[in-house]
């Protein structure tokens, strides 16, 4: 009973947002009308809310109440689960994680109802209909012998009906489930998929924007509002990144952190575009340029977020990821759901092209707006060189029936050239001033964050083994062909020539760490609310700086060797 009323909440949910987004339509397109119609919206989404979450409470119910004869329940539960293994057993398979983000996607929406102001309406229209898509995918309705979406609440009857066992016992209840997979059962996967589904459903906020701020030509009133959901998405995102990470390093087989597999990079190329995106939109709002370059990487954004999922869920790459999902059967709604909003967002942009605001002149080369966007093109290029390679596989069926992914060395001889580029931007960017610098206060800025990483970089050299161990490393990976380095910072490349890039890597990761801890030590002691900036851009330094030590300094060179002969899914040692 309880389940069926979930299946029932769940397409009244799918009704009620496809309302929603009707009456939003309708609001943005019928000024004089408005106010009822978004009056409409805003009942229909506060409805879907309630259905949605509703739903969520009856499926964890069924969950920690060992409901076996619920498909779900019986494939990602046992009675011998511990109570919190059994809480994130909820979002283990696809129909449980569409649900967890459907739950982000309708509280952000509520929020957006009392801030979005005069974007409401446009803004709330682009949001329903991403939630449409997504409601879709466990909706469960069914059309004669087809079926819309996988519902959690399927009996396991209804989901396996030729199983012998219901041919016999119709009736029959498992005594208990097939358990949670044991490489779930780790704290860090408690709370690894949670904040990854915040950071997705946060940056489909600057892509809502972005599409508002082309259909009623709005070109530069949208970033301000935007500019903290971008700021937030890629901050949650990367931090679920970060989480994966650790869990792949205590529980996986890697040898490592990172190991360039098609479900990890999936979700690491809309987090670099999205930094990308985050820049090109401060640059509009304090330089006056930049208008198109800022709308177009937030739709390229959000569109790579729906195309991670499209490659997780589709089962395109079962054969290859080490962590994808099974093919639920919804590879053609996420195909309509991609090419929907990647037609909506760019058909617009393009349309609208002409139109655009210019900038008034060409940057400077001695000012923060032309670093900041030469930094914005090496992090797409990063992405770009990732996404081709990750995208390898279905890419390759036009020529082959059984393409192979790319090897780990194409993408460590790429991304780290483009790593040593932008870490040296992260640093320049904060000491240069808007629009122009004179090549007096440049040389006046740069030289004590110079000097120090000039130091700092003798220092590894003369009291540590880096240059030895990175140099064997590379000779020795270069047969086996077992490395990688998270982001782009390679290391074991195939030539000694990787260890003189790598040192490269640590000087300008020493320079961007001093030259954003000045910045910041400068501006802090004016108004701690303006360093920001600088404070991530310590933070990445810190990081790249802990990747390269991580790596550059590792004893476990046959762990790496047994990892690559294992299945070549080793990226970085410790």
């Amino acid at each position: 009973m309880v389940g069926a009323i979930g299946g029932l909440l769940l397409i009244g949910a799918f009704v009620a947002c496809g309302l929603s987004g009707v009456a939003y339509l309708l609001a943005a397109r019928r000024p004089a009308e408005e106010i009822a119609w978004r009056g409409l919206g805003r009942g229909a989404w506060l409805a879907m809310t309630a259905c949605a979450s509703v739903a969520s409470w009856m499926l964890l119910y069924l969950i920690l109440t060992h409901q076996f004869q619920y498909a779900y329940v019986y494939q990602y539960t046992s009675l011998a689960l511990p109570w919190h293994y059994l809480a994130s057993s909820f979002w283990a398979g696809q129909e449980g994680s569409f649900l967890l983000w459907i739950l982000y996607t309708a509280v952000i929406g509520l929020v957006l109802r009392r801030t979005g102001g005069s974007f409401e309406a446009p803004v709330m229209a682009v949001v329903a209909l991403c939630q449409f898509f997504l409601l879709s995918m466990i909706a469960g309705i069914h059309f004669g012998d087809a079926t819309l979406g996988s519902s959690p609440f399927s009996l396991l009857a209804e989901k396996f009906p030729e199983a012998p066992v219901f041919q016999q016992q119709p009736g029959f209840v498992p005594a208990d489930g097939n358990g949670l997979n044991d490489l779930l059962q780790n704290p860090w996967m408690t709370i690894h998929p949670p904040t990854l589904f915040v950071g997705f459903a946060a940056l489909l906020v600057p892509f809502a924007y972005a599409v508002a701020a082309l259909w009623q030509r709005r070109y530069t009133e949208w970033v301000r509002p935007a500019l903290p959901w971008s700021i937030f998405g890629v901050m949650v995102l990367g931090i679920g990144i970060v989480l994966g990470g650790y869990w792949a390093y205590v529980t996986l087989s890697f040898g490592g952190y990172w190991a360039w597999d098609p479900v990890e990079n999936s979700s690491f190329v809309p987090w670099l575009t999205g930094i990308a995106a985050l820049h090109t939109m401060i640059m509009q709002r304090k330089g006056r340029t930049a208008y198109r370059a800022a709308l177009a990487l937030n739709l390229l954004t959000f569109v790579l977020v729906v195309y991670s999922t499209f490659l997780t869920r589709s089962g395109i790459l079962g054969d290859i990821s080490v962590h994808s999902f099974v093919d639920l059967g919804l590879h053609l709604q996420l195909t309509l759901w991609l090419g929907g909003l990647a037609g909506l967002g760019f058909g617009l942009f393009a349309y609208r092209y002409q139109a655009l605001p210019r900038s008034a002149g060409e940057s400077d080369p001695l000012s923060r707006e032309f670093l900041i966007f030469s930094g914005a093109v090496l992090l797409c290029a990063t992405a770009a060189v990732i996404l081709v390679g990750t995208s390898a596989p279905i890419l390759g069926r036009i020529f082959r029936d059984s393409p192979s992914a790319v090897p780990l060395a194409f993408y460590n001889k790429w991304t780290l050239p483009l790593s040593v580029g932008f870490t040296f931007l992260a640093g320049l960017g904060q000491l240069f001033w808007w629009r122009k610098m004179s090549v007096r206060n440049l040389n006046k800025v740069l030289l004590p964050p110079l000097g120090a990483a000039l130091v700092g970089t003798l220092g590894v050299l003369v009291f540590t083994p880096f240059v030895q161990r990175t140099a064997g490393a590379a000779a020795e990976a270069s047969e086996a062909q077992a490395a990688g380095l998270l982001g782009g910072a390679g290391v074991f490349l195939e030539s000694y020539g990787s260890s003189l890039l790598l040192l490269l890597l640590v000087f300008v990761s020493l320079f961007a760490l001093a030259g954003n801890a000045l910045v910041l030590w400068r501006i802090g002691r004016g108004n701690s609310r303006l360093v920001g900036g600088a404070l991530s851009h310590v933070g990445m330094a810190v990081c790249m700086l802990g990747i390269i030590s991580s790596s550059g300094f590792s004893n476990r060179l046959q762990a790496a060797q047994s990892g690559a002969e294992a299945g070549g899914n080793l990226v970085l040692n410790r």
